[in-house]
């Protein structure tokens, strides 16, 4: 997948260039950029974005959120949003034993 900047300095013609259908992103304490959520609404493509993990476990739930009560306006899981929900499941648990140690 290209990389078409940073969560504080998208290049929006680099990635309108990309014709993206999803686009994902890890942001900061700053959070989405509005700039960013407007565009995906203008030109269709869906945006995943997650906070900075700052455990193990956090990242787990971006690649997977069974066990997490899912609330209304929580990001999907990058397993759910990729139409690849069983290997966000066992792409969580692998992460989880190759670096729980």
């Amino acid at each position: 997948m290209p990389t078409v900047g940073s969560y504080l300095n998208v290049d929006h013609e680099a990635l309108l260039a990309t014709r993206p259908t999803h686009v994902l992103m890890l942001y900061g304490k700053e959070g989405v950029p509005d700039a960013l959520q407007k565009l995906a609404s203008t030109q269709g493509f869906e945006l995943f974005a997650y906070p900075y993990p700052n455990s193990i476990v956090e990242m787990m739930h971006i690649l997977d959120r069974v066990g997490e009560s899912e609330a209304a306006n929580a990001t999907a899981s990058l397993g759910l949003a990729l139409d690849r929900e069983r290997a966000g499941f066992w792409l969580s648990r692998q992460f989880f034993v190759k670096f729980a140690d």
